[in-house]
């Protein structure tokens, strides 16, 4: 037996509650489970309980062993003082708030479901994956719906996180938060810590001084990566380089960063040189990214002003002074594909502007960033796929997110007892 259990038992009121009975014979009423506490002191406040003729109002406590009351250092901790019913699994030891007798004790062993407890077991007991998977029929649409609402604005709130810490490390500045996200998501999985820290080293006001030459603000970023050399003997890498070195002395830059830059399992068009040619390439048609998001009208918009090219010496090398064994031929350089431009909608964009609605208390920019989402077709990917083999579909992609987030956040983690699905399983069982 686990507290968690009892705790998502009692909550629910999901145990035989007729004729019940305290441990001295008084007969016991759950007028009111309380409100789950997840903080310091009694697991359950604002209970009622009829106990005999007397109504309590206060605070229930709930133990699988009675003696863990003292196990846990209660007996010593005013917090409990106002505990009105202590709830057990066993009752192996009297306990007591001051005197005896003046704690009522509920043993819940006898009016629980095996039926649940083995459910419940059995879901803990299973190995990676969605454990409630062969109940997941029996669960009605409604639930489904309602609960997918929450997941995905638990998604977004939780991806927003990272947003407010890059604003407060930038002091407010929304610009240069939109940037240095902007610049982790071109850098994927891989990358995308590397490329954020890159963005770091290069304010977004210096991007927007050098702007108005692509050259210039392409050789800073190659420069500052340390992707760029001085011992290059291609002509386009030569010129980037001194092109670089005039930028970082008139600029005082400090020298390239080391970073670790990853290569290796990615397509060619996924490597840092070329995302970093197309993320330069964004930020000099567009001087201000954010503004640009909330004017836009409409999705087929948003996804124009995002279209970004490298430059067209990508098409032929993979690295600077490394050609393509397998070469492009096209006179524009690599662009992303719309997956991509879709995956920065959901992963950036979308995220950023429900944090900023979130910083504003802008309820308008937090739907905006919701409803791109429902615009926007469901993605590919593994977890998606899991759930479309059991039945459940997603309609758009942000019925995608509230899916990947309820596999992460629950499944994996084991956290039935949490979960809205699992919870109206173990109602019906």
């Amino acid at each position: 037996m686990t507290e968690d259990f009892l705790h998502y038992v009692w909550k629910h009121r999901l145990f035989n509650s007729t004729h019940l009975v305290t441990t001295s014979g008084a007969s016991l009423r759950i007028l009111s489970s309380g409100v789950h506490n997840h903080n310091g002191g009694p697991d359950f406040l604002q209970a009622r309980v009829r106990i005999g003729e007397q109504t309590w109002v206060g605070n229930v406590e709930i133990h699988i062993a009675a003696s863990d009351w003292k196990k846990h250092g209660h007996h010593t901790d005013p917090m409990y003082a106002t505990v009105v019913l202590h709830v057990v699994y066993a009752d192996n030891m009297p306990i007591h708030l001051k005197q005896p007798g003046d704690l009522p004790v509920f043993v819940m062993a006898p009016y629980l479901y095996d039926s649940q407890w083995q459910r419940y077991q059995q879901w803990m007991q299973h190995g990676k994956g969605i454990p409630c998977r062969n109940q997941l029929q029996r669960v009605q649409s409604i639930v489904w719906t309602s609960f997918r609402d929450a997941l995905l604005i638990e998604r977004l709130e939780q991806k927003s996180q990272l947003t407010l810490r890059q604003l407060q490390r930038t002091r407010g500045d929304w610009n240069e938060v939109f940037y240095r996200l902007l610049a982790r998501y071109f850098g994927g999985k891989v990358n995308g810590e590397a490329m954020e820290q890159l963005a770091e080293r290069i304010p977004f006001q210096l991007v927007l001084r050098l702007r108005s030459d692509p050259f210039q603000l392409m050789a800073l970023f190659y420069g500052q990566s340390g992707l760029l050399r001085e011992e290059h003997t291609d002509g386009y890498a030569v010129e980037l380089w001194k092109e670089y070195q005039f930028v970082a002395a008139k600029h005082q830059l400090a020298p390239p960063l080391q970073l670790q830059w990853q290569f290796f399992g990615l397509r060619p068009w996924s490597y840092p040189t070329v995302r970093m040619g197309q993320m330069v390439d964004l930020l000099v048609n567009n001087d201000s990214l954010l503004q640009g998001v909330l004017e836009l009208a409409d999705l087929s918009d948003l996804r124009k002003t995002l279209v970004c090219r490298a430059p067209e010496y990508w098409n032929r090398h993979t690295m600077f002074d490394r050609p393509r064994s397998k070469c492009a031929e096209s006179s524009l350089g690599p662009a992303p594909g719309d997956d991509f431009i879709d995956g920065l909608i959901i992963n950036a964009i979308a995220v950023n502007l429900f944090a900023y609605g979130r910083h504003l208390n802008d309820s308008f920019c937090m739907q905006r960033a919701m409803l791109l989402l429902e615009l926007i077709e469901v993605e590919n990917n593994r977890i998606i796929r899991m759930w479309k083999e059991l039945g459940i579909g997603a309609k758009h992609a942000g019925d995608a997110q509230a899916m990947i987030q309820l596999y992460n956040r629950y499944c994996s983690e084991k956290r039935c007892l949490s979960c809205r699905i699992g919870v109206d399983i173990l109602k019906t069982t």
